[in-house]
């Protein structure tokens, strides 16, 4: 049977953190579709609401983890559901992890302007001198105090700009790859703030704290499907073949 890999929809989780023998999955989403743990439904709830929305329809996901490798989200969740007694919610389910792909077709490389910490005591030594810095720095902390305290932040971008090289980075993660390929903002909240805002949900019961960590996971998934139409026109087919899972 030939499987549409048009009607793909992205798949995420969020967790309270990241080892599955002691942490739990505080929500999911599938496109459109996030549950998240509150009140009247807590992660075994969770899970099983996840088994009822899951049919044939294919999953992608960003370092879901897949053939390619481990990645984290199904071996979170595979982990959780056989701690909780949860059947598996995926079974015959195609799926495509994305990450991969990018990483194998795509020039994921970035230039950018080193900052204080990137810079060696060396560099620090021309900052110090340039500005007429005075002060006996020993560790290259106290040289970075030194120049931030003096300095304003406009004048030092500006002199390391001129200065320094540029230096090289491959980006990895979902913000920072559909950044560049889409040119868009990706948002300033992040995964590893949501077992903060877990925290405070439990110690506050407040439901806009559930509201931001649903929102948040629903536009990683929209991200992955963003990419996936960017990608299907970009790598040979034999890439897009679905496993499952």
């Amino acid at each position: 049977m030939e499987i549409n890999t048009n009607a793909f929809r992205g798949f995420d989780i969020e967790t309270n953190g990241l080892y599955a023998s002691e942490c739990q999955t505080v929500s999911w989403s599938i496109g459109d579709i996030c549950k998240i743990q509150r009140n009247d439904v807590d992660e075994t709830k969770l899970l099983q609401i996840l088994a009822m929305n899951c049919d044939n329809t294919g999953l992608l996901t960003y370092m879901g983890g897949t053939q390619y490798g481990p990645g984290f989200d199904f071996p979170f969740l595979r982990t959780r559901c056989a701690i909780l007694g949860v059947m598996w919610p995926f079974g015959g389910v195609p799926h495509v992890d994305i990450m991969p792909i990018i990483q194998k077709r795509f020039d994921t490389k970035v230039s950018f302007a080193p900052s204080l910490d990137d810079l060696t005591i060396d560099d620090l030594k021309i900052i110090i001198k340039s500005f007429g810095i005075e002060g006996k720095q020993k560790k290259k902390q106290d040289y970075i105090v030194a120049i931030n305290t003096m300095v304003s932040v406009e004048d030092l971008d500006r002199y390391i700009l001129d200065t320094f090289p540029k230096k090289e980075k491959e980006v990895k993660g979902l913000k920072e790859v559909y950044q560049l390929l889409t040119g868009e903002d990706p948002g300033d909240m992040r995964g590893d703030q949501v077992p903060m805002l877990w925290k405070q949900y439990q110690e506050t019961h407040d439901n806009t704290i559930l509201d931001d960590i649903r929102k948040y996971n629903m536009e990683d998934c929209q991200k992955v499907e963003i990419l996936w139409e960017i990608i299907q026109g970009c790598v040979p087919s034999r890439d897009l073949i679905p496993e499952i899972l």
